[in-house]
Formats: C-alpha cells, structure tokens, sequence
C-alpha cells in the first residue's frame, strides 16, 4: 500500500498508479499491537494486511545479506536488538514497512498455488475476502456491506490467514469468467463554488447488465480549471487562490446504500501546499486537470445493478473558493462481477486451517489467527466487535 501515513504528500494509497491496477493486491502493514503500523498507507483499494513493523513495536525478524558488511548489520558494534548472538550478521530482527508486509503476503500466494496450481489474481481476492481476520475491531474505518462482508481503508478484508486461505485454495470448483459492466462517459460540467462545494453525479447499471457478485469498482474521474500557480495559491487573495486536487475528496454510495469514501483530499498532511498533488509523482507540482482512476473493494459482493451516486466535495475554505476552483468535466465507472463455487477439499491442506472470525461474519471477535502471532510478543487480540453496516463514518482529520 505505501509507508506514507500522515507525513508524506499524500497517506492516501489510490493516488499510486500501480495500487489502484485491478491485477495488483494492495497490502497494508500491521505493528504488532495489532493496529495498523503509523506508516501504513490507506485507502478504498486496500486489499488485506500483514504483520509487519511500526514506530517502537517489534519488527520482523529475517534473513539478511551475508555478513556484517551490507544489509541491515553494518555495523557490527550496533547489535541487533534480539539476534546479537547469531553469528556473521546474516540475520535481522529490524526489518519493516509494507515491504515487509507485501512479500509476506507473496508468499502466502506461493502456498496457495502450490495448494491449487489454477490459482490466480482473481481467485486470491476471492480467497483473501473469504479467509482474512478482522483486527482492531474497534477501528472506526470498519463497514460492514450489505453483501456482509467486512472492509476497512486501514486494513482491507483484514489480516491474512495462511492456513485459511491455503485451506479454500483446496476447496474451490469453480470461478466465473470475469464482467464487466462499464458506464458511458457521463457529463457532468460542474464548478466549484461557496455556494456548491460539493457535487454530485448518478449512474444506474441496468438489472440485466449485472448478474453477478460485484468485486471491485473503478471510478475514472476528470477534474479541470485547477490553481497550478502555487504563489496564488498559498499567498493570493482569497478572490483568485482556487484549489489543486489535493483539496479533493470524494464519496462512492452504492445502490443498497453503502457509502465508502473512494478518495480523502490531502489537506490534513504535514507538508508543503506543493505536497498536496502528488498522484503517482511525490511531490509533483499541481496541475491544471486531474484525470484519474480510483479502485474500491469496499462493495464486494454487494449487485452492482440499481443507482450509483458519487460525491465530490471541494475542501479548500470557503473564501478560497474563486478563482481556479475546478469543474468536474466527467466521470465514467466500471463494475468487475464474478463469483466463486467452493465444495469439498480435493486434497488435504499442508497446513492447519482455522475457521474462527473470518471477515465475511461480521459480528464475530478478533480472531485466534492474529492472537497467535501477537502472542509470541506478549499481547492479546481486540476482542471488540464490529458494530454493523451504516455508512462509514469520515475520520478526524482537521
């Protein structure tokens, strides 16, 4: 997903172009007091977690390069905080961040094709939707959709689960060709204004153009007239400063009625007002038109048919709305639909399932799988639940 929580142009991980492509599995990281890590970035195309390090937790412990003249040991006078005694500095106890978190869940990939040699992208997002754990059930991030299945920006479908996941891979028959239904390009040729800070747009999928399950959702978005004079824009008067597409963010509510932000403005970050346009490119100087696609997970399951409604709000104070604001030219969606058939085991996992608090039961506790791993450090699960279903209630970010 990134390490860019909170300091960095954006925390935001849709604003990466490869997070946001549908063969890509977006990984957050966890800390190992069982919350996300502080560097872990977020977002609606957030897939699963793993276990990995954050700021005064413990780490993950791993091979390093050979001896103490490279890798993490280069120092052999700064000993490793709980493997000083393994010789030659060839291990770590100090490796961290999503790359650590990602090549966990890679591996775990491994297992599953090893499991069932027809595994694919697709199927793993089945599986991983099916067999991943909730933690931090307390997190305000969490929404339950009408589909059932749990969802958090923070932490996806939630923490991976090997034995699980490499169990389902066993189990599965069948997985359905993959649909899309795609909108036209709608219209929309709004500006920003005091008056209208926020604007809106709908798109209604056809009953029968969705017949199956919803799994992501993809929202192209186009955005012009936006400040690119940063002088005007930190210092103008408040009649020309406008906005940049930081000052952006927007909501997604599907026909059932799960509303899930797709996209969060930047404004809350520490930085530079020149941070807040960053869109694949940190620290990129604003531009005049954002033309972006965005990916949530946050509907799986749920049908795609019925009514659409997006809601694009401008952030920037009141008095800065004039000038440069943006009109949001168009916007366009697609809706990938599928399902998955599971039956009896073809053959016996390699490894140990355990069924307890998958994320698709939603009032179940946190579950053992995480337990185990916060174990080995001397602590306990959340044992809070989550409260389901309403639409997800925003952050506080000033």
């Amino acid at each position: 997903a990134g390490n860019q929580r909170g300091t960095y142009p954006t925390a935001d991980a849709n604003k990466s172009e490869l997070n946001v492509d549908p063969n890509v599995i977006t990984v957050a990281a966890l800390g190992s007091d069982g919350r996300f890590a502080d560097y872990s970035s977020y977002g609606a195309n957030v897939f699963v977690t793993a276990p990995s390090s954050s700021t005064g937790m413990f780490a993950i412990a791993t091979t390093d390069r050979s001896t103490f003249d490279r890798g993490y040991n280069l120092d052999p006078e700064d000993a490793d905080p709980f493997l000083a005694d393994v010789a030659d500095g060839d291990v770590t106890s100090t490796f961290g961040g999503t790359s650590s978190a990602a090549p966990l869940v890679s591996g775990i990939m491994a297992l599953g094709v090893e499991a069932n040699p027809a595994l694919d992208v697709r199927m793993a997002k089945h599986l991983l939707v099916r067999t991943s754990r909730i933690v931090d059930a307390g997190a305000p991030s969490w929404i339950v959709n009408t589909a059932g299945h749990a969802f958090s920006e923070d932490y996806g479908f939630g923490l991976v689960d090997a034995a699980a996941f490499t169990q389902a891979a066993t189990e599965v028959v069948s997985l359905s060709p993959l649909a899309t239904v795609a909108s036209p390009v709608i219209q929309v040729g709004s500006r920003f204004t005091r008056s209208q800070p926020t604007l809106t747009a709908t798109y209604t999928v056809p009953d029968t153009a969705a017949s199956a399950p919803l799994e992501s959702v993809r929202v192209r978005l186009n955005v012009g007239n936006l400040q690119t004079n940063l002088r005007v824009y930190r210092n103008g008067s408040g009649s020309g400063r406008g906005a940049i597409s930081g000052d952006l963010e927007a909501f997604v509510t599907s026909p059932s009625g799960t509303r899930h932000q797709l996209f969060s403005d930047d404004r809350f970050l520490v930085g530079t007002d020149s941070q807040r346009d960053r869109y694949g490119v940190p620290g990129a100087r604003p531009r005049a038109t954002l033309a972006w696609t965005f990916t949530s997970n946050a509907y799986w399951g749920e049908s795609a048919a019925g009514t659409w409604t997006i809601e694009v709000m401008n952030k920037v104070a009141p008095s800065q709305l004039v000038g440069r604001t943006g009109t949001w030219r168009n916007v366009s969606f697609e809706f990938d639909t599928g399902s998955i058939e599971f039956g009896a085991a073809r053959v016996a996992a390699s490894i140990e399932p355990s069924r307890e608090g998958r994320a698709r039961e939603p009032a179940s506790t946190a579950p053992v799988g995480v337990s185990s791993w916060l174990a080995a450090y001397g602590l306990t699960a959340d044992s809070r639940t989550i409260e389901g279903g309403g639409p997800r209630a925003r952050r506080g970010r000033a």
